[in-house]
């Protein structure tokens, strides 16, 4: 899916609309857009945006590995009109996921625009 209306704000929102109706899944792949207002960006990392970005992802990550008991590979690509711009924190993702890690035995890669896990 790449359509400019998911956000980490919703994304959690729409992937339970996506689980209710496939909850069978093995491979998930999406791309989340920064956030907009008219026609300015708004990045999240305005406001304590490293910490805020990087808690949505990782929260996101653990809703999808636990109601997706089949999922194989996820992969979450972040874009953004300016490249600076782009709200995924590797080395806070990666860290964050060491800590407290998923209910499954994973594999990570972070590069700068995106999250790939696979078990």
């Amino acid at each position: 899916m790449d359509d400019m209306i998911l956000t980490l704000k919703n994304a959690e929102r729409f992937c339970t609309l996506v689980l209710n109706r496939l909850p069978n899944l093995k491979k998930v792949w999406f791309v989340i857009h920064d956030s907009y207002e008219q026609w300015t960006w708004k990045p999240l990392r305005i406001v304590d945006g490293k910490n805020k970005s990087t808690k949505l992802i990782v929260n996101l990550i653990y809703f999808l590995v636990d109601h997706l008991q089949q999922v194989v590979s996820l992969q979450i690509t972040f874009f953004s009109m300016k490249y600076s711009n782009i709200p995924c924190f590797p080395h806070l993702i990666q860290q964050q996921l060491h800590q407290y890690p998923v209910s499954q035995p994973y594999r990570l890669r972070c590069p700068s625009n995106m999250i790939e896990l696979w078990f």
